[in-house]
């Protein structure tokens, strides 16, 4: 990838990308909780990583995250921009370590509270949301950073819609791909748990038809017909390895991976604002609102997933001070740096040295959070 593809940005109102990457972000979001039973969190992902927890689904979709990345480098290499110098290394590494510390504190980032856990109309998100966005606008406007990505003051122009433009068209595709994608990924879990809803379906029958003596025999579902639970847990692991892939590519066609582009949405203090970013998140939510309530009263009428046993949603429902005071310092390392975890992950394949400094420092900061939690533990 030549460093001419990788050239800044220019200062665009980009509504068609970025609504077509966050349409793609959020049909995914709905296909990683309707076939795995779990919410699609980058930070949150990583963050197990660090406290040893090893799961298969954890390690395919930070790989798939990754592995996005270097297909993005053929496939849109304009996705990436250099960082330019007066983007120092000592604002990547400051930024990264706020960053981590913040999603570790906070339980989240812009995918889980942001997409997944606002779709579920939760609270604690909305404010964790909420919370994230003023710091970053705070502290980009406080750090200059639109002036760091020598952003003009105002409002972005409106990009051209037509022609579509080279990332339009690769957005365009990849929905289709995500699509086709978790369409076959939920026929094949579908296919393989068939026997088994078939026969609760009978049992379900017998025991309606069946006498208060005779039901004893027949509750439950004959061990034959249960699926084959190994076969089950690779298609959820290859799940969650193609939702990774995929969500990578979508955050490089919403602009996500771009820092000045973040920088232009967060700099609206300091009198920038490049509106693209609220297209992301209003065209993720936009499908996965609807999509997550209705997966959500699958679940209370005691549904379970396609490739999952049963539902893993977060447990946390207090609005406290280490969800807000997390977000804050999440926002502030967001607005200093213009990157998140998930791009961050993604934008390694750029293979830039800052790049690497702000996912180390990152890495640092939630390893240190856990720290701080085992002293205070240790201290009772």
């Amino acid at each position: 990838m030549s460093t001419c593809s990788m050239a800044a940005a220019p200062f665009l109102f980009t509504p068609v990308e970025s609504g077509l990457g966050g349409l793609t972000l959020g049909l995914l979001a709905f296909a990683k909780l309707q076939i795995t039973g779990r919410i699609l969190g980058i930070s949150g992902a990583v963050n197990g990583l660090l406290k040893g927890f090893t799961e298969a689904w954890r390690v395919a979709f930070v790989v798939g995250l990754l592995a996005g990345g270097l297909l993005l480098r053929t496939l849109l290499p304009t996705a990436f921009e250099m960082f330019p110098e007066a983007y120092s290394l000592p604002r990547a590494a400051l930024a990264g370590l706020l960053v981590g510390l913040g999603t570790a504190r906070g339980s989240g980032c812009t995918s889980g509270h942001g997409i997944c856990g606002n779709a579920r109309l939760s609270l604690r998100s909305f404010v964790a949301t909420c919370s994230f966005m003023f710091s970053g606008a705070v502290t980009a406007w406080l750090a200059d950073t639109a002036g760091v990505f020598g952003l003009p003051g105002g409002l972005a122009p409106l990009a051209a819609s037509l022609p579509l433009t080279p990332t339009a068209r690769f957005g365009a595709g990849l929905l289709a791909a995500a699509v086709v994608t978790t369409s076959v990924l939920a026929l094949a879990a579908r296919r393989l748990t068939a026997p088994a809803r078939a026969s609760s379906a009978v049992v379900k029958e017998e025991l309606s038809e069946a006498s208060q003596v005779e039901r004893t025999p027949l509750t439950g579902t004959p061990p034959a017909a249960l699926p084959d639970a190994q076969k089950l847990a690779a298609l959820s692991t290859a799940a969650d390895l193609f939702i990774g892939l995929l969500f990578a590519l979508g955050l490089g066609v919403s602009g996500m991976l771009k820092p000045s582009k973040v920088a232009g949405f967060l700099s609206v203090i300091a009198g920038t604002f490049d509106p693209s970013l609220m297209c992301v998140m209003g065209g993720a939510l936009l499908l996965a609102l609807p999509a997550f309530q209705w997966a959500l009263r699958h679940v209370r009428s005691g549904g379970h997933p396609l490739a999952n046993v049963c539902y893993e949603l977060p447990s946390k429902t207090a609005v406290d001070g280490n969800l807000v005071w997390g977000a804050l310092l999440f926002g502030a390392g967001w607005g200093l740096g213009g990157i998140c975890p998930g791009p961050g992950l993604v934008a390694l394949a750029s293979l830039q040295p800052k790049a690497f400094l702000f996912i180390a420092a990152m890495l640092l900061g939630q390893r240190l959070d856990h720290t701080v939690d085992k002293v205070v533990c240790a201290t009772k």
